[in-house]
């Protein structure tokens, strides 16, 4: 192994410097434990952390817990197993692009189960923990605060991040051991599983490029793939909303890497430090899909990172590393407190389930849901109705403004929303998560288009006045999936259709020698759909290199 970190200096210091601290340092904390020295002891010390990543694993897989997170993701894989696509979704959001979210994680998660690739990922970080931190000064303990961190963020239910953070961190490994061209093919195809973790290597490899010249070659060949591999599903279905991203966050993020930086770290770990903290600061200024997200590198990430590399004494690191410890461990507390309540388990979701079911026209209208603090109703209630809203909140906080502003949420601008997503009931909970509080306490003022016909323990159910529809007259909806309408329409028309514009998108003539239909938007909640006969059409989505919306369409 030192030779090969002679070939190829490790991202946390240089090998040479700090295996002397390991040798010494580890070894007395094994002696401080007064264990006896025999072969398991030994394998507990070197391959222990291992063990802790199965144990807590199987548990999160024993118990699964209804944390928020893992209710998006338990919701695309049934969908992905429903055969919904990557192109659009009609069940989220007046419609979505699944592909934006994760290109592979809902189809394995079908396939395997959702909490089995999310255990089998912590798994594989943990097997590969060890060696991404060989040379540096701890590599027993940093790999056992590798897999507290991927178990932190498993009983969060952070699914697709999990797997593709462990496919980059492999991609990370080749390049440690000198292949940075196969190891940036790895990285850049780890985006099929989630954009954040190869987004997260190369920030971590920029202080090293950086500070060592002898880096920056293998840096740039690594970093070619891996950013093909950010920009090709951008390009094929569109970059994800901007990620809100609050002050409070911000000031954490930044606080956790300065607090790290205060320690006595190699150059290179110094100069990663402050890269993370101008992309942090950069991510906070310029919206994108990252916002917020860009938490997770400093509280997950950076701190194995910064316990392997310091030249300090341990109580010192901890000290230096507490503003992270404090931040994980409160978010991961939050999550499964707010799984442990009632509104998070499936009963809640019974008796509103079972009346929905009984609606008229849910085939071609749909439910607002004030949905509770896991968000659990977004993946109980499809595919039986239609959802204004989902669990996304990039897609939530662009689409639907009005709930992330105090401002701008009235009696008049709720009626013009729920009929610009063809809104005809909403339900509301006793106890609504805390984004949806400023539109419960709207609809608890008495609002006269919002009629109340059905409640239980758990919710209360209105009905819209005059509610609009998703395909509209003249049109007649003949069925409905999650992926497909298909409708007749006995006159040429232009109809304004309650969807979202997306490329793969389009509607066909079921007769082949008939018209084909034009599709034009000049708004993101709404189709305009111009056809020029009579027929029965389906409207559906399919993979298409340009976008068949376009900027305008000729009058039928």
């Amino acid at each position: 192994m030192s030779q090969l970190v002679e070939r190829t200096p490790a991202l946390t210091g240089d090998a040479s410097a700090d295996a002397s601290v390991d040798a010494s340092a580890e070894a007395r904390a094994t002696r401080r434990l007064d264990l006896p020295d025999n072969g398991f002891t030994r394998w507990l010390g070197e391959r222990g952390h291992i063990l802790l990543a199965v144990v807590g694993a199987l548990a999160f897989m024993v118990i699964r817990p209804p944390v928020a997170d893992l209710q998006a993701a338990d919701a695309r894989a049934a969908a992905a197993g429903r055969h919904v696509g990557l192109g659009y979704w009609l069940s989220w959001f007046g419609g979505s692009t699944p592909g934006q979210y994760s290109i592979l994680t809902p189809l394995l998660a079908s396939a395997l189960g959702v909490t089995t690739i999310a255990g089998l990922s912590v798994l594989g970080i943990a097997t590969i923990a060890r060696p991404l931190l060989a040379g540096t000064a701890r590599p027993t303990s940093g790999a056992y605060l590798v897999v507290a961190s991927a178990l932190a963020n498993l009983w969060s239910g952070r699914v697709p991040f999990s797997v593709g953070i462990a496919v980059s961190l492999t991609g990370l490994l080749l390049l440690l051991r000198g292949r940075p061209l196969l190891g940036g093919v790895v990285n850049g195809a780890a985006t099929v599983f989630s954009p954040l973790g190869p987004a997260f290597i190369l920030l971590a490899i920029v202080g090293p490029a950086f500070a060592k010249r002898e880096w920056r070659t293998s840096a740039i060949i690594f970093a070619i793939p891996s950013v093909l591999g950010l920009i090709i599903p951008s390009m094929l279905f569109g970059a994800p909303a901007a990620m809100p991203f609050a002050w409070t966050t911000l000031a954490w993020t930044v606080g956790i890497v300065l607090a790290a930086s205060l320690l006595d770290l190699p150059r290179e770990i110094k100069y990663g430090l402050w890269a993370a903290v101008i992309a942090s600061v950069g991510a906070f200024v310029i919206p994108s899909g990252v916002g917020a997200n860009i938490s997770r590198y400093a509280f997950l990430l950076l701190p194995p990172i910064v316990w392997a590399a310091a030249r300090n004494p341990r109580k010192v690191i901890v000290l230096g590393l507490l503003p992270a410890f404090v931040y994980s461990g409160y978010l991961v507390a939050r999550d499964l407190e707010a799984a442990s309540q009632p509104s998070a388990q499936q009963t809640y979701y019974t008796g509103l389930r079972a009346e929905l079911a009984t609606l008229p026209d849910r085939d071609n209208q749909r439910v607002e849901v004030l949905d509770t603090a896991t968000h659990r109703a977004a993946v109980e209630l499809v595919p039986e109705v239609y959802l204004a809203r989902g669990w996304e909140t990039q897609s939530d906080s662009s689409n639907n403004a009005i709930f992330y502003n105090n401002a701008l949420l009235n009696p008049i601008s709720y009626r013009e929303w729920l009929d610009d997503n063809a809104v005809a009931w909403v339900a509301v909970p006793t106890a609504p998560g805390a984004g949806y509080q400023s539109e419960a306490a709207l609809i608890k003022t008495g609002l006269p288009y919002l009629n109340e016909f059905w409640h239980d323990e758990q919710w209360t159910l209105y009905a819209v006045s005059t509610p609009s529809e998703i395909v509209p007259a003249p049109a007649t909806v003949v069925s409905s999936t999650e992926t497909r309408f298909v409708f007749d329409l006995t006159q040429a028309a232009t109809l304004h259709l309650s969807l979202r514009p997306a490329r793969f998108l389009h509607i066909t003539n079921l007769n082949p020698l008939g018209p084909q239909v034009c599709l034009s938007s000049n708004r993101p909640d709404e189709i305009n759909a111009t056809f020029a006969a009579a027929g029965r059409y389906v409207l559906t989505s399919g993979f298409a290199v340009t976008s068949s919306v376009h900027a305008s369409c000729p009058a039928p």
